[in-house]
Order: C-alpha cells, then sequence, then structure tokens
C-alpha cells in the first residue's frame, strides 16, 4: 500500500501563501516582539491610526485650532508647519526656560491621539556579555555595547557599587559630582576621568543636582548643599519623607517628596541660605519628577498625573490627565512638554496652550525611565530615552527615527545632558557611562 507523507513547510519559507501564514504579528504590532526569525509578518510599518479631532472655536485670537497646535509626525503629517526644528533651541532638562505664559485649567486628553511604534532593532547578545557566547562572528544578535551611527562612547566611570541616583556638573567646575545608592558622592575628574573625591553620607540618597556652583542632595528628611566656589554648606530640614527629585529656578527651590508634598524655598540674600515659602498640596503619590518650562514648574506623579504650577503664585494652574501608570520622567522643549510612564507611553504635549483639550501624540516603547534633549554637530534636536530593558535610546525629532542604542549593564534612570554634545548615562550597576553625540 502506498504512503504519502505530507510535505511539511519551514516556519522561514511562510512568506506567501494563504492567509494564514500571511498573518501580521501581534506582538510585533504592539512593539513587543522578540523572536528573530518570527513565523509571523513583520510589516514595514504598522497601519496608521485613524485620527479624530475634536472641533473647538479659535484660541485667543490666535486663529489656530487645537488639532493645529499639537505634536507633529512627518509620518503622519506634512512637514510645511508645526514640527520641533533645530531654530527651536530652547531645551529644559531641568533648568530654567523662557516661554509663552499659559493660562490655567484642567486638562485631559479626550482620546484621540496618534501613535507610533518603534521598529524592531538588533538585540544585544546576552551570552556575549555574560562571555558565554558561542557563535562568535556567526551569531545573529550584536556583540557591542552600542548599536548605531554618530555616537561615541568616551569612557566609564566606575567606582559606585550600586545605582546611581544622580550625576551633576557645576557651573565653571571641571568636576563631575555622582550620587548612588551605596550612599556616597564620588568626585571625578572631567580630564583624567579619575575619582578625586569620596564623601561618605550615610544616608538615602534620592536624587542630586547642581545650580550655579550649587550642589543639592535630597536626602530623607532634609537637603543638603555644598558650593563647590565658596566651600560653604548647609542643610534644609523641617519635613518628614525622602525627596526624590529637586529642581531650582531663579531665587526658589523646589522639593518632591514621597508623600506627593512639594516642599518651596526661597533664597535669602542676607545669609545666602534659601528659607521655606511654601508647601504644595494636590498630587496623591510620590513625586516622580520636576521641569520648569513655559513660566511653570511640571511636577509628575505616580499619581499618574502631571500638574502645571504658576512659579509667581505656586499656585496650580492645571492638572494634565492622559497617562494610565506612574510618570517617570518629563521635558519641556519649545513649546512642548514630553512626559514618559509606565504605561509604555511617551506622550507629547504643547506647553504653551494646555489649557485646550489637545490630542496627544503617544511613541510606544516598553518601559521609558528617563528623558533629556540635545543638539547634535549639525544642530538637530535629538531626544535621549532610557528604558527598563538596559538601552539609552537615541531619537531624531520630529520624526522619532531610530538614531542608535546604547547598551548598559543595568537599567539606567540617570541622564544627564552636558556641554558640546556631552551625555551621561547612570546605570543600575553603578556605571557611569560618559557619550559624546555626533
Amino acid at each position: 500500500m502506498e504512503t504519502k507523507t505530507a510535505r511539511r513547510c519551514s516556519v522561514f519559507d511562510r512568506v506567501g501563501g494563504q492567509n494564514a501564514k500571511n498573518q501580521v504579528c501581534s506582538f510585533w504590532l504592539a512593539g513587543k516582539c522578540n523572536r528573530n526569525p518570527c513565523r509571523f509578518m513583520h510589516r514595514e510599518s504598522p497601519p496608521p491610526q485613524p485620527m479624530h479631532y475634536r472641533k473647538s472655536a479659535t484660541f485667543d485670537g490666535l486663529g489656530e485650532k487645537p488639532h493645529k497646535m499639537t505634536w507633529k509626525n512627518p509620518n503622519y503629517y506634512s512637514a510645511k508647519k508645526g514640527t520641533v526644528s533645530s531654530s527651536e533651541r530652547n531645551i529644559s532638562n531641568g533648568n530654567r526656560d523662557e516661554e509663552t505664559q499659559q493660562k490655567g485649567s484642567n486638562v485631559e486628553a479626550d482620546g484621540s491621539e496618534i501613535s507610533c511604534v518603534d521598529k524592531v532593532q538588533p538585540k544585544q547578545c546576552k551570552y556575549w556579555v555574560s562571555g558565554n557566547c558561542v557563535h562568535g562572528d556567526k551569531c545573529k544578535d550584536l556583540h557591542a555595547w552600542l548599536s548605531g551611527s554618530r555616537i561615541t562612547v568616551l569612557t566609564k566611570l566606575q567606582g559606585h557599587d550600586k545605582a546611581i541616583s544622580g550625576v551633576a556638573i557645576p557651573s565653571g567646575s571641571d568636576k563631575l559630582f555622582s550620587a548612588g545608592r551605596d550612599k556616597c558622592i564620588r568626585t571625578w575628574d572631567c580630564n583624567s576621568g579619575q575619582c578625586v573625591g569620596l564623601v561618605d553620607i550615610n544616608d538615602d540618597i534620592g536624587c542630586l543636582i547642581n545650580e550655579g556652583p550649587w550642589v543639592f542632595i535630597g536626602l530623607p528628611n532634609s537637603v543638603k548643599a555644598w558650593n563647590f566656589q565658596t566651600l560653604t554648606e548647609f542643610s534644609l530640614n523641617g519635613f518628614v519623607g525622602q525627596v526624590r527629585c529637586l529642581i531650582a529656578d531663579n531665587d526658589l527651590l523646589f522639593a518632591g517628596i514621597e508623600d506627593g508634598t512639594i516642599l518651596v524655598w526661597k533664597w535669602c540674600t542676607e545669609d545666602n541660605i534659601p528659607k521655606p515659602t511654601a508647601m504644595l498640596k494636590g498630587h496623591n503619590g510620590a513625586i516622580s519628577s520636576f521641569i520648569i518650562g513655559a513660566k511653570k514648574l511640571f511636577s509628575g506623579s505616580e499619581d499618574h498625573t502631571i500638574r502645571a504650577w504658576d512659579l509667581e503664585t505656586l499656585q496650580c494652574a492645571q492638572v494634565l490627565s492622559g497617562h494610565t501608570g506612574d510618570i517617570t520622567s518629563l521635558l519641556c522643549w519649545g513649546c512642548y512638554l514630553f512626559s514618559a510612564s509606565h504605561d509604555n507611553t511617551l506622550k507629547v504635549w504643547l506647553s504653551a496652550y494646555l489649557l485646550l483639550p489637545v490630542v496627544s501624540y503617544s511613541h510606544y516603547v516598553q518601559g521609558f525611565l528617563t528623558l533629556r534633549g540635545i543638539h547634535d554637530m549639525e544642530d538637530k534636536p535629538i531626544l535621549i530615552c532610557s528604558c527598563n530593558d538596559n538601552t539609552v535610546r537615541i531619537y531624531d525629532l520630529p520624526s522619532f527615527e531610530e538614531r542608535g542604542r546604547i547598551f548598559t549593564r543595568g537599567e539606567a534612570k540617570v541622564v544627564e545632558t552636558g556641554v558640546d554634545r556631552l551625555f551621561f548615562v547612570g546605570d543600575a550597576t553603578g556605571d557611569i557611562i560618559v557619550c559624546r553625540l555626533q
């Protein structure tokens, strides 16, 4: 009796044929597919999302409707207008930024948003990282700590044995200061890359920033400050709770506390020490991020909201709702406010017109941690994003095309920019990677 064996088709050959074999990978559409090769199709780009806009009258006589005042991605829009150009140099990575005055109200994303998912990028070989890859040059994954072009890793500063919690370079200094979860502050010579100082704080360090010659450190129940020029120091006490983030603006210092309170001090010219000025309440979760722009203090919280506080009155002007996870980072750039969240989205709002029921642009990536802005050698705007998959991703704006990645040994919750296109990445292992954008 004759027996016919059915011909089996390899999963690598499933490109054409029946509809079932042409099925698009649902995980890829969500930006989560880790199969290479995958037995389902990865089309060149996901289908564009339908765009719906809420009709509204003109705003303040500017003759612009809401949809003309939101983030424009050239992948979905004409590039003739509405994009961030290299001329919009007002980046606020945590310092002062002069922008158009806002008007106050509550703001909630109306459900209409333009979204984009990253294309599949090369993966770093985890076996190569541990020194156990047996495939050598034939390995399909990346054997490197860097991918892409026009990014240079200059050096790696090693000394902390726990996660980095802050990096700062005071103005006029040739020293870099770093704080770690190992409860230490280290001082690094910017010329040699050597550690030239070590201070044991003996307490949990929540954050570290600089403002002019001052370095501020957020601790449980206090903020410590050092002036490297005058060699003076002071402590701000009188409250309870871990300081999660700090930011300074002119003569004001803001501290975000784990209970959702924002403490404000105003600099006193008599003794050059800030005095308590206000206590801002409204958030129901820990303060996770600060940024100043458009004459507002923006605070992100674990209650999933962003609040805008008027810098003159210290009153809450607006509440931004739209994220469904903890806010992890904020960035002001020109008239735009970028917000990252544990809901795996990066949203872009028009910070100068938050009164409008804005349509937000959303970029989907697994686990955004920190956002920073910088310009490259050609004066093009570049967004630096660290993610919880041990990568730091470099995006061209406004297209959100990925320029490259830096791979780290642990989550990089600290990213800071410096002069001459330098930026610093601090990860969970205690490494500080010094990079330059070309």
